[in-house]
Formats: C-alpha cells, sequence, structure tokens
C-alpha cells in the first residue's frame, strides 16, 4: 500500500512539471467584423437620358448628351465607351476609335474593357470590309460577275446601282459629273449614297471637286454631312475649310468641326478656336481640339481656359486636357483657380489620372 502511494506521488511529481511546460490553450478565433460593400457610386446627370436615347436610336442626340457629361469617378470609362458607341451608329469611324483609344490608355483597368475591345474589332473589321470593297471596285471588270441589290430596292434603282458600280470604270471623266448629278438629282437615298461613296473611293481630282460642292449644298443636310465626313476621312482638309469660310448652316458648321479633327487640320482648329463668335462653335472648336493628339492641340486647349468669365468653355477645356492627359497642365490650373468649383472639377479629373503630376497634386493636398 505505501509502495502504491510513493508510485502515484513520483508519478504526479513527474506529470506536473511536463503540463507546466506546455502552450497555454489558444484563445477563441473570434469572427471577423463583416464590412459593408461601398455602394457604387450614381450616375452623373444626363447618363441615364443618354443611355434611353441610345437604346432609341436617337444617336446624335446621345452623343451630345454624352459630350456634355462631366467627368465622374465611376462613369469616366463607361461615358467614354458609350460615346464610341453612338459614334459608331453614325458612322464616325475615326472618332469611335479615338474615344475608344483614350478608354485604352487612361482607363486600362476598367470594367469596360473587353466591351471596348469588341467594338474596336468590330470597326476594324467594317474598315477592312470597306476599303476591300473600295478596291474591287477599283479593279474588277465593269458589270463583271453576279449582282445582288440591297434589300428593298425597286428595279429601276436596281439597274442605277449597278450602273454606278461599273460607271467608274469605263470612262471616270464622264462618270465624275453623271454621279454629282445622280447625287443631287430626284433618285432615292440609297441611290445618292452610292453614287457618293462612288465618288468618295476615286482618286480623281474632279471627284474630290464634285464631293466638295456636294458639302457645300445645304438642298440636302443629311448628303451634305455624309459629303462633309467624307471630305474629312480622304484627309481633304483644304475642302473643310473652304465650305466653313461659306457660312453654311449651324449643324454643317458643327459637323466640319469634328470632321477637321479627323482629317488633321489642327492649325485651322485652333484658329476657329480663338476667333468663333457663336458660342457654341468655339466650344465645338475646343471639343475638336481634344480629338486631335498634336502637341499643338493640347498647348492651344490650355491657353483657351477661360475660369468662372465662361464657365461652359472652361468646362469643355478641362475635358480636353483630361482626354489629352495633361496632368500637368492641370495642376497648373488648380494652382491658379479661386472658383471653389471650378477647382474641384480639375481636382477630380486629376484623381482619375494615371500621371506622376496628378498624384504629387493630390498628395500635395492632403498634406496640407
Amino acid at each position: 500500500m505505501k509502495r502504491a502511494l510513493c508510485l502515484a506521488v513520483i508519478a504526479v511529481a513527474i506529470v506536473l512539471p511536463a503540463l507546466a511546460q506546455q502552450a497555454p490553450p489558444a484563445p477563441p478565433t473570434l469572427p471577423k467584423p463583416v464590412i459593408a460593400p461601398t455602394p457604387p457610386a450614381p450616375p452623373p446627370a444626363g447618363y441615364q437620358k443618354a443611355l434611353e436615347m441610345i437604346n432609341s436610336g436617337r444617336y446624335q442626340a446621345a452623343l451630345a448628351k454624352l459630350q456634355a457629361l462631366r467627368s465622374s469617378p465611376s462613369y469616366g470609362d463607361a461615358t467614354l465607351y458609350w460615346r464610341a458607341y453612338a459614334q459608331s451608329k453614325l458612322d464616325r469611324m475615326q472618332a469611335a476609335l479615338a474615344d475608344l483609344a483614350r478608354l485604352k490608355s487612361q482607363y486600362a483597368n476598367s470594367a469596360w474593357q473587353p466591351d471596348a475591345a469588341a467594338l474596336r474589332m468590330e470597326l476594324e473589321q467594317a474598315n477592312r470590309e470597306l476599303q476591300a470593297s473600295s478596291a474591287t471596285l477599283r479593279t474588277l471588270p465593269a458589270l463583271a460577275g453576279p449582282w445582288a441589290a440591297p434589300a428593298g430596292v425597286s428595279g429601276s434603282d436596281e439597274l442605277k446601282l449597278l450602273a454606278i458600280n461599273g460607271l467608274m470604270q469605263n470612262d471616270p471623266k464622264k462618270a465624275l459629273p453623271l454621279l454629282e448629278a445622280v447625287v443631287a438629282g430626284p433618285d432615292s437615298a440609297t441611290v445618292k449614297q452610292r453614287a457618293l461613296f462612288v465618288l468618295a473611293q476615286s482618286p480623281d481630282p474632279g471627284a474630290v471637286a464634285a464631293i466638295t460642292r456636294l458639302a457645300g449644298n445645304a438642298a440636302n443636310p443629311a448628303l451634305q454631312r455624309e459629303a462633309i465626313r467624307d471630305l474629312a476621312i480622304t484627309g481633304h482638309a483644304d475642302g473643310l475649310w473652304t465650305i466653313y469660310q461659306q457660312n453654311p448652316p449651324l449643324a454643317a458648321k458643327r459637323e466640319i468641326l469634328q470632321s477637321m479633327a479627323v482629317s488633321g487640320d489642327v492649325s485651322r482648329l485652333i484658329q476657329l478656336a480663338h476667333a468663333e463668335t457663336n458660342p457654341a462653335l468655339q466650344v465645338d472648336a475646343v471639343r475638336a481640339l481634344g480629338m486631335s493628339s498634336s502637341p499643338a492641340a493640347v498647348r492651344a486647349i490650355a491657353a483657351m481656359y477661360a475660369g468662372a468669365h465662361n464657365r461652359t468653355l472652361s468646362e469643355t477645356v478641362l475635358e480636353a486636357m483630361f482626354l489629352h492627359n495633361d496632368a500637368s497642365g492641370l495642376v497648373a490650373l488648380a494652382r491658379k483657380e479661386t472658383d471653389p468649383k471650378l477647382k474641384q472639377e480639375i481636382v477630380a479629373r486629376l484623381s482619375l489620372m494615371h500621371n506622376p503630376a496628378a498624384t504629387a497634386y493630390l498628395m500635395e493636398i492632403l498634406s496640407r
């Protein structure tokens, strides 16, 4: 009995130090606090209305609404995408591609990038098809191969379309005045558009002169705008300038200003941005400069800033500088601006720019 008691005491003496060396039990794991997700920012004024316009096919009105929107920390990328989409529906391919390029460079991590990439591929494919079509018209023998008229075209129009497709191959000098007469005459819109397309694809100086005359003719505003765009796409900036000097209707002037950006006529755009007395056209000229990648355009835009004296113009200047990624210029304006609202708009744009100058200025604000 005593022996058993002694053995028990020895066992306790051995076990107790071992237990004392073991780590204490871990405290119970507490659940992590639940962090509520940040609610999405509301869209800027006019954004939803612009989408409704796009859904109903009112692309020109939607584009005007989108162009008037101010940059938003949450919707700047979406606005650029829908602006490119509206441009594409209006057959302004170069302007649409320019907006997509800005979206890619300024919002590299945007959730809109897959949609933008798909739209870019669609536009580039359409451009390739257009080039192939024009090349075919210039190289294939007249009246060669089967002819398929567009759906809904009457028999007489079908014959005219067939004649137009082969006319330039037979005798271009005789064909040019005939095609111009078709565009200016009583034929259907389908026939006129095809005749204008054939004229635009011709390298003949007479064709360029014909399109310039059609672009200056306000009798048919839709065809006038189409001719203005054709002059821009084919790089005939002198023709656009000539028509602008003839004081065409306001809608034609606005189309010319945008087309000047496509044709790269920056020097004349700068001239109009300074000299134009119509406030709406002056804003359009600055906006068109924002589409240009020219360093001269960047310098000219910053010089147009008018502060609170002309808020509409100033806001357009800020948007154009933002599109040019001119962070240094925006910082310089922010340092001088005393109007609180305009200063906030400048800082809002800087907050969206991945630029060392913008980052340094934002850090400077936080350190005050």
